[in-house]
């Protein structure tokens, strides 16, 4: 039996930005108090949970020195 290719084509159903060759999916484990805050200032501001979490995920680099992710995404280091 021949073996399978890593490569696996998206499902007609997956996101846009699930296609994406340049995203790497992760996965985050909150706490479910956590969670509902973020659920609630999303709904409040209009925005996704991701774009909040991104918006950490920029703070936190940039407090350690990095560039922000818009430079990360195009092709700045620091």
């Amino acid at each position: 039996m021949p073996k399978r290719s890593r490569t696996k084509l998206a499902a007609p159903s997956a996101s846009p930005v699930a296609q994406k060759a340049d995203v790497v999916h992760s996965s985050l484990y909150l706490h479910p108090a956590v969670y509902e805050a973020l659920r609630e200032i999303a709904y409040k501001e209009r925005a996704k949970i991701h774009d909040l979490v991104m918006e950490g995920i920029d703070a936190a680099l940039r407090r350690r020195g990095y560039a922000s992710v818009e430079a990360l995404k195009a092709g700045k280091k620091r």
